[in-house]
């Protein structure tokens, strides 16, 4: 009888493991499509606000970029685009 008894609580104890696992795959999923909401008027005015900021002073930030992909220790030279020398650190 306790052997029924444990094989039906091993049973039990594993399919409320799966469940609670599927609720919290839903939840995760749930929450990340409402901080996507959230987030996405943000994320466009950021890059509303990066583009402006390329216009208006476009071989600045192009330089900037230049020498973060060239790494650390590029900042001698010029770029092959723009032909700016890279802001002083």
């Amino acid at each position: 009888m306790e052997k029924l008894f444990a094989t039906q609580r091993e049973e039990m104890e594993q399919l409320l493991a799966e469940q609670a696992n599927v609720i919290l795959e839903a939840v995760d999923e749930r929450t990340d499509q409402k901080l996507d909401q959230k987030l996405q008027p943000v994320m466009k005015g950021l890059d509303t606000l990066d583009e402006r900021l390329d216009k208006k002073f476009g071989q600045v930030n192009h330089s900037t970029r230049w020498r973060a992909e060239r790494g650390p220790g590029t900042s001698r030279g010029r770029c092959d685009t723009c032909r700016a020398t890279p802001p002083a650190r």
